[in-house]
């Protein structure tokens, strides 16, 4: 039931996460270098970081 709820909180937050990532990209606080993750693998590992805090408790 665990992997149920995290697949529907990723689902749910990586688009929030997914726009903050580009936000902070486009104000140039995040830099674009060859070795850095794509827009998209960087918001889901925002996503896959913050998501086990709500499992605390």
């Amino acid at each position: 039931m665990d992997r149920i709820e995290f697949r529907l909180l990723m689902l749910a937050s990586f688009p929030f996460f997914l726009c903050v990532t580009a936000i902070a990209r486009l104000r140039g606080e995040r830099t674009v270098s060859p070795e850095s993750l794509s827009l998209f693998a960087e918001a889901r590992a925002a996503a896959a970081s913050a998501i086990p805090f709500a499992f605390m408790g």
